[in-house]
């Protein structure tokens, strides 16, 4: 059996149920996400990496000793802890110390102090392949005795290359260093 049809009240506009065109939901969903993307609701991975030789990221930290506060600080000048930065270099020297199990390389612009890594590197990079070391700077902070003093450490550094609960320097992970043709 058929329901009976009410009556309508003339008073009363009966609104119809229309279906909205697939375009104007696309578009207002671009217009949406367009604004979101705008006022930074979104992470759109364009930020800016800073792209860096060793030389240069190195000239770029700054380290202070203040007797009188016990402290020794070292940060940069123009990164946070958080960003993420490219050393790209070219490697100028490279020695695999088999007893340890880890490589240091050398770079172009600023020899004489290596940078360590796990394990062997000789069979991946050779002398004069330009890289990219890919980390992130972390800001960690300690007590350390120098002296038989009690001095406070805050310092940035890679943190690829940190061992936080040791607060010390540890070689890098190999998956961070890798071969640019740029």
């Amino acid at each position: 059996m058929i329901p009976p049809l009410k009556k309508r009240d003339n008073k009363k506009k009966m609104i119809s149920k229309k279906r909205v065109p697939a375009q104007i939901v696309s578009l207002s969903i671009l217009c949406i996400g367009g604004m979101m993307l705008n006022c930074g609701c979104l992470d759109d991975n364009t930020e800016e990496i800073p792209v860096m030789t060793m030389r240069e990221n190195v000239n770029d930290y700054v380290e202070k000793t203040d007797n009188t506060t016990k402290s020794i600080s070292g940060d940069y000048k123009s990164l946070n802890s958080g960003d993420k930065i490219i050393i790209r270099d070219t490697i100028s020297k490279s020695i695999h110390d088999q007893t340890a199990d880890v490589t240091y390389i050398e770079f172009e612009s600023f020899t004489g102090y290596p940078v360590v890594f796990q394990g062997d590197l000789s069979y991946k990079f050779q002398l004069g392949d330009m890289v990219d070391l890919t980390v992130h700077i972390l800001t960690v902070s300690f007590f350390d005795i120098i002296d038989n003093e009690t001095w406070t450490v805050t310092l940035e550094t890679f943190k690829e290359g940190w061992d936080t609960s040791d607060n010390s320097l540890v070689p890098i992970p190999q998956k961070y260093l890798t071969k640019t043709n740029r």
